[in-house]
């Protein structure tokens, strides 16, 4: 029964039940600093609020990936009749080499 499962499906459930842990850990992290529980009852939503509505001011860049400038010595002048009319003909090969990196596709 739980063999026939799909692997998106542990992926789900693992990544529900670490960010469950983190949240009661969070929560007892809180209460255990607080001097009451009303306190602790007020720290702890403004504290997880604040940190959604920060999220976006401290996001991480995505990863680019840099292109050589020249285009190698063993590329041909022409580009192939395969290229889509999009890619100017004066691309680097590296361009019309490049496949974006996706995840798993659930």
């Amino acid at each position: 029964m739980w063999t026939n499962v799909s692997p998106c499906f542990w992926v789900f459930w693992l990544s529900y039940y670490f960010t469950l842990a983190n949240g009661v850990m969070l929560a007892y992290l809180i209460s255990a600093l607080s001097p009451n529980m009303e306190a602790a009852s007020a720290i702890l939503p403004t504290y997880v609020v604040g940190c959604c509505k920060l999220k976006p001011v401290f996001k991480a860049q995505p990863f680019r990936q840099t292109v050589p400038a020249t285009v190698p010595a063993t590329v041909p002048a022409t580009v192939p009749a395969t290229v889509p009319a999009t890619v100017p003909a004066t691309a680097p090969a590296t361009v019309l080499a490049t496949v974006p990196a996706t995840g798993p596709q659930c």
